[in-house]
């Protein structure tokens, strides 16, 4: 996205990002794989973060949108399942934005997936932000909750969710 060293712009779709997973071979130093998981173009990949090294099934994401696109942002919100290899979306609409998903587990003791789904989004009309909190199960309903603020959160602003 950023131009040449002559001020030149790059080709817009090079900046197109994709989920895409990278194995690693830590007993053969620069062994890896590399895997087109899905052709929606995605940024700010997450997970539930008690997997973290593990394997998982839930994956999500900002979708509909975005660097390499005709929009610069991300317009929706995406859950990858990486079982069944579907996504599916919650579109923001036209004039919101959306920035990177958060998952935070219903309890200490939640499946993998029994959650929330935490997001800030701008919405360009108010020109003013919103927390959005969707089930994580089922984001494509749209927020079960939002907490609107009264100025603007940068969509690149980025979070962790840490229990009380």
């Amino acid at each position: 996205m950023f131009p040449l060293a002559d001020g030149s712009p790059t080709d817009p779709r090079r900046a197109t990002q994709l989920l895409t997973r990278w194995e690693f071979d830590w007993s053969k130093p620069g062994n890896f794989t590399m895997a087109r998981l899905s052709d929606e173009r995605c940024e700010y990949p997450r997970i539930d973060e008690r997997r973290i090294g593990l394997s998982y099934r839930h994956g999500y994401v900002a979708c509909n949108g975005g660097p390499g696109s005709d929009d610069i942002f991300h317009r929706g919100i995406g859950h990858f399942d990486h079982a069944t290899k579907q996504t599916r979306v919650y579109a923001a609409g036209s004039r919101c934005a959306v920035a990177e998903p958060v998952f935070v587990a219903k309890n200490r003791d939640a499946q993998e997936g029994e959650g929330y789904l935490l997001t800030n989004i701008f919405d360009e009309d108010r020109n003013a932000s919103h927390l959005a909190i969707f089930d994580a199960e089922q984001i494509e309903r749209g927020p079960i909750a939002r907490a609107h603020l009264d100025h603007r959160v940068p969509v690149g602003f980025h979070g962790l969710w840490k229990a009380a």
